[in-house]
C-alpha cells in the first residue's frame, strides 16, 4: 500500500483508532507503516495532553482485560453443562464461540469436561451392559 494511500486512510480514522494502531501488540499483526502513519496523523492532531494520556490508557487497560478474557477458567456449573452437552451442536457452537471471543482458557476446559463427559457415558454404558448383561 503507498504511503499516500495509508496517510488518507489515517484521517477517516476516530482519534480512539489511532491509538489502537500506535499502541498495537505484535500478534495484532499491523504493519510498522500503518503505525508510523497513525502516530503522524495523531502529531497533527494537536490532541491536548489530557486526552493523550486518557485515550492511551484506554487503550492499555482494554489489552489487559484481553489477557484476563483469554486465561479466566470455566466455572464448575459451566465444566458440568459442558460435560453434558459438549458434543452436542449447542455445545459444539458454544466452544467455538468462546474461541472466537478469545477465551482461549475457557475454550479449552469446556473441550476437556467434553472429553470426560464421554468417558463417563461410556463407563456408565459399560457398567449398564454388565449389569443387564
Amino acid at each position: 500500500m503507498m504511503a499516500g494511500d495509508l496517510a488518507q486512510r489515517m484521517r477517516l480514522l476516530r482519534d480512539e483508532q489511532l491509538f489502537e494502531i500506535v499502541y498495537s501488540r505484535p500478534e495484532d499483526g499491523i504493519v510498522p507503516e500503518a503505525i508510523d502513519a497513525a502516530r503522524s496523523e495523531l502529531a497533527v492532531r494537536n490532541i491536548s495532553e489530557s486526552e493523550n494520556y486518557e485515550l492511551r490508557e484506554q487503550v492499555l487497560e482494554g489489552h489487559q482485560d484481553d489477557a484476563s478474557r483469554a486465561t479466566r477458567h470455566l466455572s464448575g456449573f459451566a465444566v458440568a453443562v459442558f460435560m453434558v452437552f459438549g458434543l452436542t451442536l449447542v455445545g459444539t457452537f458454544g466452544i467455538f464461540g468462546l474461541f472466537a471471543t478469545g477465551r482461549r482458557q475457557m475454550a479449552i476446559d469446556a473441550i476437556y469436561a467434553t472429553f470426560v463427559g464421554i468417558a463417563l457415558a461410556g463407563a456408565l454404558l459399560l457398567v449398564a451392559v454388565l449389569i443387564l448383561g
